[in-house]
Formats: C-alpha cells, structure tokens, sequence
C-alpha cells in the first residue's frame, strides 16, 4: 500500500473516531438528562414515615418457617440487604426480632452471638423462642446461660428442643419466667430419670397454662402441674397419660399421640375437668414407631368431655367396643366429634351421644354411610340434636362424594323439616380428595342441595379448593 492510501486510510479512521464521538457525547447528554428526572422523581416507599415502614416489614414475616429464622431470604435479615435506610429501620423494630427460633447444632462457631444480637433488638417485648440442638456442646456455654437467663422474664412461649444431656446441663438455673404461658419440651428419654429436671422447679411462673412435651415422660421434668390447663403429649405410652392426667387436675384440654400399652392392671382415672381431649398420630424417628393406639381410653372417664378427636392413619388400630365404654362413660355432654381414617365406628355408637351437635368424619367409610342415612331425620335416638355435619377426604375406595350425594339427599331434604324431636341441620361439607375440573357427581344428584342451600342451609359440596354448590 502507498503511502498516499496509506495517509487516506488514517484520514478515515480519524472522521469515523469523531463521528462516534459525537453520537458518545449525545447518549451521554440524554443519560444525563434522564437522570435528572429520575432524580426529580419522589418514591412514596422512600418517604413512608418509619414507624409505617416498620409496620410494613412486620406484615413481611412468614406465618410459617421451613428453616430457624437466621434466614437470609427472609424477613427480617432480607429486608436489611436493601439499603441503609431500611436495615435502620428494621434494626430499630423490636418486632421484627421478637420471635427466636435457632439451631445449636447448625450454626455452633456462631449461636452466641446470633442469640445476643437478636435478643438485644428485640427490645422490651414479649418473646417466643425456640432453641434446639446440642446446645451444652457450644463454645461459650456459661455466657449463653447468663445471656438466656436476662432474657428469660419476657418469654411468653419457650420450645427447648434437645438431648437429655443438654437439659441436665442447663439444670439449676434460675429463671424469672413471669410471663411463660406455653412451653414445649422435645427431648427422647426413654426411661424416667432418677431425679427430674429442675429448670423450672421453684420459680415463679404464675402464667405458665400450656405444656407440650414430645418423646418425654412427665418425670423428665419438674413443673407446676397443677396450675395446667392444657397439655399436650406426643409419642408417650398410655401409663404416662394417667400420670398426667393425675398430675393435672386443672386440664381443660388434653391431646395425646400414644404408644400401645401392654401392662397389666390398668387403673382407672376418671377426670372431671377436662373439655377437649384428642388422640392423634405421631410418628417417632428415634423409634420408627406411629404411635396411634386407644388404649388409654380403655381406663379413661371424662364426665366433663364436650370435644372429642380420634385422628389416625390406621384404621384397624380402632378398637370399636373401647369407644363404646368411652363413650357410654363420658358420652353424656359431648357437642363435637372428630374422627379419621375409622372403617370401623358403627350408628350404635352415635346413638350414646344424643347430645352432639358437630360430627366430622375423615375418610369415611361406605358401610358407615348406608347405616347412617337411613335412619336420619327419623329416628329420634340418632343424633337429634346435630347442626353441622362434614365428611372430609372422600376418595374411591372407601365413600366417595356421589356415594353420599345419593344416600344423603332425600334424609337431608327430610331432616330440614325439622320433625318432631330433631334440631334442623345448619351445615353440610362434603370434600373429596380428587382434584377435579368437573363436578363429581352429576348435576340432577346435586339439585336436591342447591334446593336446601337456598332454603338457608350452608352447604360445601367439592375439592379443598372448590365447591360444585
């Protein structure tokens, strides 16, 4: 190449450089003068008040928490990677940092720390916390006592979730525990210890009202018992129920998830306070065991009772004839009954309980549904009384939703009459299992409800999700 092209060449470079320039200075004058009204633009989230702010990120907690709080992607820590202004405002909302949930064993190098911060930003207010781990394994043991200690007068509800070895070592201390009202203990111990725990044995603890303790027996733990009104026992033999129940004269509301029992010599108990009391399942993962026996019915009188729940994934389990004695022994004020997965409860055991006013039955079975319905709204010894009347998780198998469409309707259509001796029924739920786009049944099977729905009855005939009413 010449040197003359070679000048020519350079000639156009440099005009291409000062046309490119020149579109460079323009985008950069528009960048500029963009940023100029996004400046001038007011966010009204930058000049919310804070105290309205803090109240917005209050309603960004989760009701519900897969993990312990010490979460990045969730409120509070989530909300403090914004920017400056909103991590001051959530560090200086004690709401935010009033509930404490927090594992020992997943974050050991630094759970002190955690547990001092979060506390000091929470301020003055009442505390939920939960600890759960091997927590006497930390480093710095003795000052996380001492850090517990100063916090423990604003626990309303205290879930100590851990190894037997970590209770006995934080046994003796001494805690102002004034507004405790709910405690829960989760710790496997498979035999009673020699001498219980004494956490909270003489202290004061005037509001404590409800306990819940997993996989523990009641002489684990040194408690005020006879100030409870509420207990709940999850993976504990049924000779545990009876102490409780003895333990306890103030329960209003018992719930237990029972092991099966196979001592001799059962005694009876007989408690004349308690309202609502449920059995229900629990499966053990020390064990492997569901626990999901009646047993303690079999011992067990409730004159008081006015709510009872049966909840069990195995039906065989169901032992109809200590229902029965249950029943005709504590029958007498019962309003509700709840009852799952049970092939086995006959109309003979409704008629024990002329005073229910609320049956609920999960996963009901057919047989049950062609003794119940003929003698509905006509015979005055069954269920006069009842108001609400719910089958839940209907599936093929056992009673599906157009099974009791067609055997429910002309009784129901009778009962709403309200014949001599009956109280009309008020509500009617029939839920399915299956999920499905369509009606289960077909639209003439459902007329006769739509016809009692617009005489005033509720009726919720569908999936979880829908109703075909």
């Amino acid at each position: 190449m010449s040197n003359a092209d070679l000048r020519a060449q350079a000639t156009d470079l440099i005009s291409a450089i000062s046309r490119q320039q020149h579109i460079l200075d323009s985008l950069q004058t528009q960048l500029q003068n963009v940023q100029r009204q996004l400046d001038a633009i007011v966010y009204p989230v930058l000049i919310l008040p804070p105290e309205i702010t803090s109240e917005i990120f209050v309603q960004c907690l989760p009701d519900r928490r897969q993990w312990d709080v010490v979460n990045p992607d969730e409120a509070p820590l989530l909300l403090m990677h914004v920017c400056s202004a909103w991590r001051n405002i959530a560090v200086s909302t004690p709401a935010l940092w009033s509930t404490l949930e927090i594992s020992a064993t997943d974050i050991a190098p630094y759970f002190l720390e955690i547990v001092q911060i979060w506390l000091q930003r929470s301020g003055q207010r009442p505390l939920s916390v939960r600890i759960s781990g091997y927590v006497s394994q930390i480093e710095r043991f003795v000052e996380f006592l001492k850090t517990f200690g100063q916090h423990s007068g604003r626990m309303r509800t205290l879930d100590l979730a851990m190894p037997e070895e970590s209770f006995k070592a934080m046994d003796g201390q001494r805690l102002a525990l004034s507004l405790l009202h709910t405690l829960k203990i989760d710790s496997f111990v498979t035999e009673d210890p020699p001498n219980p725990v004494t956490i909270f044995h003489d202290v004061d603890v005037p509001a404590l009202r409800e306990v819940f303790m997993t996989e523990s027996p009641p002489s684990f733990i040194a408690l005020p018992w006879k100030q409870l009104t509420k207990f709940t026992g999850e993976g504990i033999a049924a000779a545990d129920c009876r102490k409780v129940l003895r333990l306890m004269p103030n329960l209003v509301d018992c719930s237990f998830a029972v092991f099966k029992d196979f001592e001799d010599g059962i005694s009876a108990v007989s408690h004349p306070n308690i309202e609502s009391f449920t059995l229900f399942k629990y499966f053990s993962d020390e064990t492997g065991t569901l626990t999901d026996s009646t047993a303690v019915l079999a011992s067990l009188t409730l004159p008081n009772l006015q709510t009872l729940k049966l909840l069990y994934s195995d039906p065989d389990d169901f032992d109809s004839d200590v229902f029965d004695a249950f029943l005709f022994r504590s029958g007498s004020r019962l309003q509700k009954l709840g009852i799952s997965s049970v092939h086995h409860i006959g109309v003979a055991s409704l008629r024990r309980v002329p005073s229910l006013v609320d049956l609920e039955i999960d996963h009901p079975h057919t047989s049950f549904i062609r003794n119940l319905f003929p003698s509905f709204g006509c015979d005055t010894t069954l269920l006069p009384r009842l108001r609400t009347l719910s089958f839940l998780g209907c599936v093929q198998g056992g009673a599906s939703v157009s099974d009791i469409v067609r055997m429910a309707a002309a009784p129901m259509t009778d009962q709403m009459n309200a014949p001599d001796g009956f109280v009309p029924l008020q509500s009617f739920r029939l839920i399915s299992n299956v999920q499905s786009p369509v009606p289960l049944c077909p639209d003439h099977e459902l007329l006769p409800f739509k016809e009692l729905k617009a005489a005033g009855m509720d009726i919720y005939i569908g999936t979880d999700t829908e109703s075909f009413i």
